[in-house]
């Protein structure tokens, strides 16, 4: 039995919507999932119902050939967690981007490799009966798309050849198991079925809600044509529950009435469907708050919905204490300051469009390599700390804030470009850096090219960094803020863009 793994809790504001939202606070509190100690209580609370592995989602730029910073749970979490070894993991591939990418054979080779060198090498990556690696694809339409079914297939099949020394790779599609184009899957390489979970299974045409119980009936006719077909093996999902506004306000999917019970009647329902030859089965998620789909046990839901699942697949389970941490324990795993509510904080700083500026909370910046944001105390230019930059960082630059959290007039904490407008960007910095600004499109897609601000500074002193960006770039309809170190390590501090007057 496996879980899918959301890891898209490495920053304090992502828990805003969930916060605002309620109803769904993890036993382990708002919790940062980059962290091995989170993720030793996640191994623990999944083990001891019988979980036996995870599989992650896992994001990736085709564009820059770089592994997402959304990935911390599995890269900096889970990978060096005390108890990684007790259980199996493999990736979910989210292909998912707004826009397909152009994809080519030598970057899906240079991907594979990356997982190659990452996970594919570790002895506890999930595998089948006869060793191959499994990998969960989630947009495989996407591949099909651009090289064609016989071409995916021969980039399929190069895929696996390239990591053969780890038993090549066995390919899961996520699809409706009992749809009938399970054979162009199977002719375009892919070994598996299964699904995420189940959003709109059920619904009437053109609702957005409906009640939970309806998703039992659709899901058992899906696994029994599957089955019957006998064209792809499935792996089958169970899913606790769907409810999505809390990312998307009243715009998001959700079941009524879901209870502990009801996911024990699906949980029954599936078990005829297991693959005998694969013997796997999964619960989609363990942990999506923001489409509130999840299992980990909360202060709300307490662990009900673990026990049932446990009941109908391991009935004879000795009796355990459920594990959970006391407050001393649950208190460093927790981010402290969850940034709800800024439209009052944006108002708080007197015109500053800048989040979070004087790096006084956690939230809102992050660096070029992912790793986690250092404050300095000592050096400062205003208030109680400033943000410390190194050179191995690359830089820092303004982060792009989760769905829901409220923030009018903007694009997930980018700057909005319109013809006639002007802001003033600046930075004191402590030692040499520039100060530039990453263009956006319509759409939040990077243009490649970035637009310079201010270059300078001097070691050991503050200096402020200052310059202007209009709407001169006519396909850029947004822009970040972004510091570059010019030596080894420097500080910045009290970083403000300001709307400058007709």
């Amino acid at each position: 039995m496996g879980c899918f793994y959301f890891p898209g809790w490495y920053a304090a504001d992502r828990w805003a919507p969930i916060e605002e939202y309620g109803g769904r606070t993890p036993l382990l509190g708002y919790y940062r999932d980059s962290l091995p100690e989170v993720q030793d209580w996640h191994i623990r609370q999944a083990v001891q119902h019988n979980i036996s592995f995870w599989v992650f989602d896992w994001y990736y730029d085709q564009h820059t050939a770089t592994v997402l910073p959304d990935n911390a749970a599995l890269d900096t979490g889970f990978l060096n967690a005390k108890l990684c070894n007790k259980m199996d993991f493999a990736l979910m591939w989210c292909n998912e981007e707004a826009e397909a990418p152009a994809y080519s054979e030598d970057g899906l080779l240079h991907m594979v490799h990356t997982m190659e060198e990452r996970y594919f090498s570790r002895s506890n990556y999930l595998k089948t009966s006869n060793g191959r690696c499994i990998l969960v694809i989630s947009r495989p339409d996407r591949l099909i798309t651009e090289f064609g079914i016989e071409g995916t297939r021969k980039v399929l099949a190069k895929m696996s050849s390239a990591v053969a020394k780890h038993g090549g790779l066995y390919y899961v599609a996520i699809t409706d198991p009992g749809v009938k184009d399970l054979s162009e899957l199977k002719h375009a390489g892919i070994d598996a079925a299964t699904l995420y979970c189940y959003a709109s299974q059920g619904l009437p045409p053109g609702a957005n809600s409906g009640p939970f119980e309806t998703i039992l009936p659709v899901a058992e006719e899906m696994w029994k044509r599957g089955t019957e077909s006998g064209i792809l093996p499935m792996i089958p999902t169970v899913s606790p529950d769907w409810d999505s506004r809390a990312w998307y306000g009243d715009h998001g999917l959700w079941r009524s009435d879901p209870t502990p019970s009801k996911f024990e009647a699906l949980c029954r329902a599936v078990k005829p469907y297991i693959n005998p030859d694969l013997g796997l089965a999964m619960v989609g998620t363990w942990n999506e708050f923001g489409e509130g789909t999840y299992i980990e046990p909360t202060q709300e839901r307490g662990w009900a919905y673990l026990d049932a699942m446990q009941r109908v697949f391991f009935p004879h389970a000795p009796p355990h204490r459920h594990e959970s941490p006391t407050a001393v324990e649950r208190e460093p795993l927790d981010y402290e300051d969850v940034p709800a509510h800024l439209e009052a904080q944006i108002a708080a700083e007197q015109g500053n469009l800048v989040i979070n500026p004087g790096f006084e909370r956690e939230w809102g910046w992050t660096y070029f390599d992912n790793r986690p944001i250092v404050f300095s105390n000592r050096v400062v230019h205003s208030g109680a700390r400033s943000l410390v930059l190194a050179k191995e960082n690359g830089g820092v630059k303004s982060q792009l804030l989760s769905p829901g959290v409220p923030w009018p007039g903007r694009w997930n904490n980018r700057i909005p470009l319109a013809t006639g407008t002007r802001y003033r960007v600046s930075a004191w910095v402590y030692g040499k850096a520039s100060l530039t600004c990453a263009l956006f499109d319509k759409n939040g897609a990077w243009l490649q090219r970035y637009n310079p601000i201010a270059s300078g500074g001097k070691s050991g002193e503050w200096t402020e960094l200052s310059g202007t960006i209009g709407a001169t770039d006519a396909e850029a309809a947004s822009f970040d803020v972004e510091v570059v170190p010019l030596e080894p390590s420097i500080f910045v501090d009290d970083i403000a863009v300001k709307r400058q007057s007709n």
